[in-house]
C-alpha cells in the first residue's frame, strides 16, 4: 500500500512539474539581420516583437547583441553550432534570425491583350531567409527563404504606349516610406504565422 502511496505522490509532482514547464512562457530570442537596403531602414524587429508580445505564452527578447552584457552575437551567423552556443549563453528556448537579402520596387506586366492594352504594376518585394533553433534540443527546426509582395500603383496602357517606365508608375519618394512599412507589416505577421507553428509542434 505504502508503495502504491509513493508512487502516486511522485507522479503527482511529475505532472505538477510538467504543466508548471509547459505554462511557463517560453522564451524566443529574436534578431533580424538586413543587407543594404536601397530605399529605407527596415522596422521589422519592432513589428514582429509587437505581435509576437501579445501572446502570453511566448516571451521574446529582441535587438540581441546590442546591450553590453551580453555575448557578441556569432560574426559567422551560418554556423549552427556557433549560433546553438550563442543562445545557450543568453539563455533562451528558440532563436528565431530573420535575414533580409533584398527590399525593392519592381514593374511588371500582369496581364495583357496584345496590340490593344496592357496593364501594369508596381510591385513591393521583400526577400529574405527564415531560420528557427531549439536551443534546449540543439536542434535546427527551419531553414527556409522566404519573398513577400505588396501590389502599388498600377495602370492600363494601349498598346502604342506600352511600357513599364510610365511615369504614373512611380511611388514619390515620401510615400515609399509607407508602402514599405505596410509591406513589411504584411511580411510580420506571415513569419509569425511560421513561428507558432514551429513552436507549439514541438
Amino acid at each position: 500500500m505504502r508503495k502504491i502511496f509513493t508512487v502516486l505522490v511522485l507522479m503527482t509532482l511529475i505532472m505538477c512539474l510538467a504543466s508548471d514547464m509547459f505554462s511557463a512562457p517560453r522564451t524566443i530570442l529574436l534578431r533580424v539581420e538586413t543587407e543594404d537596403l536601397a530605399w529605407a531602414e527596415t522596422h521589422l524587429s519592432e513589428k514582429l516583437l509587437r505581435i509576437l508580445s501579445r501572446d502570453s505564452e511566448l516571451r521574446i527578447v529582441s535587438s540581441i547583441g546590442s546591450d553590453d552584457s551580453m555575448p557578441g552575437f556569432p560574426s559567422a551567423s551560418h554556423d549552427i553550432d556557433s549560433l546553438l552556443d550563442w543562445g545557450r549563453e543568453v539563455g533562451g528556448r528558440y532563436l528565431m534570425l530573420v535575414t533580409i537579402h533584398s527590399q525593392r520596387l519592381e514593374k511588371r506586366k500582369t496581364f495583357s491583350i496584345p496590340l490593344i492594352l496592357h496593364k501594369y504594376k508596381t510591385i513591393g518585394v521583400i526577400e529574405g531567409e527564415l531560420r528557427f533553433l531549439d536551443l534546449q534540443r540543439g536542434r535546427l527546426l527551419a531553414a527556409e527563404p522566404f519573398k513577400e509582395e505588396l501590389a502599388g500603383r498600377r495602370i492600363i496602357q494601349g498598346d502604342p504606349d506600352n511600357s513599364k517606365d510610365d511615369p504614373d508608375l512611380h511611388i514619390p519618394r515620401p510615400e515609399k516610406t509607407a508602402f514599405f512599412s505596410r509591406l513589411e507589416d504584411k511580411l510580420a505577421k506571415r513569419l509569425t504565422k511560421r513561428l507558432k507553428v514551429l513552436v507549439r509542434g514541438r
